[in-house]
């Protein structure tokens, strides 16, 4: 299953982002998860101390326009050349993904970044594709982490 949601700029100039964005994007995660009671659970069980280096049940990607690199208060940034982005998120368990859905869509708004809130809108459930060979091409949206 796949879902994504558009964040956008509450100010307006576009969005930049740290260079080490994945961390901010975890944290609406957390905060999602901790909206209802079943994502309290999901929380507990992916994200307490004993459990923290458990594998999670989800992936996401945020393309982005890369504009240029800046410097802000000695910290760097990846300055867009859009007011919004789509994050896209994708997991084999449906119900951690509409516990994920159902917490967003509570967030109206999240100080994301450090320099700037973002609005939380445009939530769409994307199609998956049935696998019917034995090769598959795949376009990925954002870098390849591989630890």
């Amino acid at each position: 299953m796949r879902i994504s949601v558009s964040l956008s700029s509450t100010g307006k100039q576009p969005l930049s982002l740290p260079l080490r964005y994945r961390k901010n994007i975890l944290s609406l995660v957390k905060e999602a998860l901790q909206q209802s009671k079943e994502g309290r659970l999901l929380f507990q069980r992916y994200y307490e101390k004993k459990n923290e280096n458990k594998v999670k049940p989800f992936t996401f990607s945020l393309p982005a326009g890369i504009d240029r690199l800046i410097e802000k208060e000695d910290k760097k940034y990846l300055l867009t050349t859009e007011y919004s982005l789509n994050l896209h998120f994708s997991s084999c368990d449906d119900d951690f993904l509409i516990t994920l859905y159902n917490g967003l869509l509570s967030l109206k708004e999240y100080p994301l970044f450090p320099c700037c809130r973002v609005k939380l809108h445009r939530f769409r459930q994307q199609r998956s594709y049935k696998v019917s060979s034995e090769e598959i091409v795949c376009k990925t949206c954002s870098p390849i982490l591989i630890r």
